[in-house]
């Protein structure tokens, strides 16, 4: 993970683990929030992030935060 505070509040509101694509493996929530990508999520199976309220108020456009860089 990156040697950035995560913002408390949004990691709170974060939906990560009701994502299709999400396994838990020790890795930070909210990715669109961090700089770098699951270390264990490989496969998309699924992409809920435009349901999220963290993806919304970033006003991000894109999803699969947890495997690309920035979204797709």
């Amino acid at each position: 993970m990156a040697n950035k505070e995560i913002d408390k509040e949004l990691q709170a509101k974060c939906l990560c683990p009701g994502c299709p694509s999400y396994m838990d493996c020790g890795d930070p929530l909210a990715y669109c929030l961090v700089e770098e990508v699951s270390k264990c999520i490989k496969t998309r199976q699924g992409c809920i992030c435009d349901t999220c309220p963290v993806w919304e108020e970033k006003g991000f456009e894109n999803g699969y935060f947890c495997i690309t860089k920035g979204g797709e």
